[in-house]
């Protein structure tokens, strides 16, 4: 929501510390721990325990580089999360660069995959109570785009009642995990044949002699997929009440809380499956569920379509703030910066999420976007990172409500580097050549649209009757600046 001022309308502050928690549990759980783990398992050549240690070791790096984002949150109060950052600390062509790819295009096709997934597990859901969709049949893409249209409508509508519906996921998805950890680790106490092979053979010498460096990374990529979204909350720094403290206590409550989680459900699925029923498994959460529940065929895929709901609203409530930012900014064309005079709602910047969305939901390998987006995910993780070493060198005498120890952006720096280029020179994957090329296409934009101000004829008409169609204002806006006295 937003408030109103003398002239204009400023964003309003909704976010507490249970709506940040949630929007960070809500975004990050998606059907990545339901899609992952066989593809991990397969990645470490079999080994149990390989890939359970690199699910925590990439939870603790994820939760390194969300702290980097507490204390460039504390230092720089815009929403727009990486844009803003990215703009102060290497300029506006750097920041550029990120939102075109990111919000015009990466985070877009990430949903495509999203609406994709709940489609096929829709399917299974109704089939399941004896209602047959063919795997082809239009209606498994129709029935999630009518879903989606509808959390579309739920953002359009009201600030309030978006954050509300994700709160109530992110309790209904947390609570499954555990559900789900809590049946696995009930089969290992017990002692089942497949969780006393498992772990007994965890790292067994011969499949760890078989991991390869590309393999290792690969499963990485696999398991940040599934973390994805710690640092979303940045995106509403402006709407947080009481900023900092609410951005720390989040992260410190959801990353461990969502680490250890994906952790014990890994646990429970190696419990009840063993290794040769997970990595033959397009879905292991399926898998898992039809050992577990018997009959209940309905419930894991009502888990995960309930996972991706919440994950793709509240990557719409924060990729939005990412477009509102740049536009306010003048890199994106003004409409976007723009809310809505009734609902005070960010309309323009959410509509266009949805129509790149819809037009991307049938086009696409979902593993090569996956990969793709991860690696683009690392890149910016990076840099973020980076960014905080630049921001001390830079501005040292800026005030920092919060600061994180310096040797964490400097392992996030090293790990991110090693994350982005060991892949691409192992395995170059052709979707990061296109987003490579997307990039490229930006930067020629940026400088005929930005740098020299060329507008095209009759732009501001069209944007005016937009303006008018969609009922929507320019903001008011003060940025808060890097200052040797700033105070919070």
């Amino acid at each position: 929501m937003v408030s109103k001022s003398e002239d204009g309308f400023a964003l309003k502050k909704e976010v507490g510390l249970l709506r940040g928690v949630s929007l960070i549990i809500g975004i990050c759980v998606g059907f990545g721990i339901y899609f992952s783990p066989s593809k991990t398992l397969v990645a470490t050549n079999g080994s149990i325990g390989l890939a359970l240690l690199i699910w925590f070791t990439t939870g603790i790096m994820c939760t390194m580089s969300a702290l980097c984002y507490c204390e460039l949150g504390g230092l720089i109060k815009e929403s727009g999360l990486d844009f803003a950052y990215f703009n102060a600390a290497y300029g506006s062509t750097v920041a550029f660069g990120y939102q075109w790819v990111t919000a015009t295009a990466a985070r877009c096709a990430s949903n495509a995959a999203k609406i994709l997934v709940f489609g096929e597990y829709f399917a299974s859901l109704l089939r399941s109570f004896g209602v047959c969709l063919e795997n082809h049949s239009p209606a498994v893409k129709i029935i999630p785009v009518l879903v989606f249209l509808l959390l579309v409508a739920i953002q359009m509508r009201s600030v309030r009642q978006s954050l509300k519906l994700e709160v109530a996921m992110s309790a209904m998805k947390f609570s499954i995990l555990a559900a789900l950890a809590i049946f696995g680790l009930k089969h290992l106490a017990q002692g089942n044949s497949p969780s006393v092979e498992n772990f007994s053979n965890a790292f067994n010498t011969e499949q760890m002699q078989g991991v390869s460096f590309l393999g290792i990374f690969s499963a990485v990529y696999y398991c940040t997929y599934a973390y994805t979204g710690w640092q979303s909350l940045n995106a509403v720094v402006e709407e947080i009440k009481d900023p900092i403290k609410t951005l720390t206590r989040s992260i410190y409550i959801a990353m461990p809380l969502i680490t250890f989680g994906y952790c014990f459900v890994n646990v429970a699925y190696f419990s009840v499956l063993t290794v040769e029923e997970i990595t033959s498994s397009l879905a292991v959460a399926a898998t898992f569920g039809e050992k577990v529940f018997g009959s209940c065929e309905w419930f894991i895929p009502t888990v995960v379509c309930i996972s991706i709901l919440g994950s793709l609203n509240g990557s719409y409530f924060a990729n939005a703030r990412v477009l509102f930012a740049a536009a306010r900014m003048g890199h994106l064309p003004k409409l976007f910066s723009m809310i809505h005079m009734k609902y005070r709602t960010l309309t323009p910047a959410i509509l266009y999420q949805a129509t790149v969305t819809l037009i991307l939901v049938a086009v696409g390998n979902l593993e090569g976007i996956m990969l793709a987006y991860v690696s683009w995910g690392w890149t910016t993780y990076g840099l973020s990172a980076c960014s905080v070493l630049v921001f001390r060198w830079k501005h040292p005498e800026a005030g920092r409500p919060y600061k994180v120890p310096i040797l964490v952006p400097c392992v996030v720096c090293i790990f991110s580097t090693a994350c982005v280029i060991l892949p691409i020179v192992l395995n170059p994957n052709i979707y990061i050549l296109f987003g490579l090329l997307y990039l490229i296409l930006g930067l020629g934009l940026y400088f005929i649209f930005v740098v020299k101000k060329r507008t095209l004829p009759g732009f501001n008409r069209l944007t005016g009757y937009f303006q008018r169609i969609l009922q929507v204002y320019p903001p008011c806006f003060e940025a808060e600046k890097i200052t040797g006295t700033s105070k919070n």
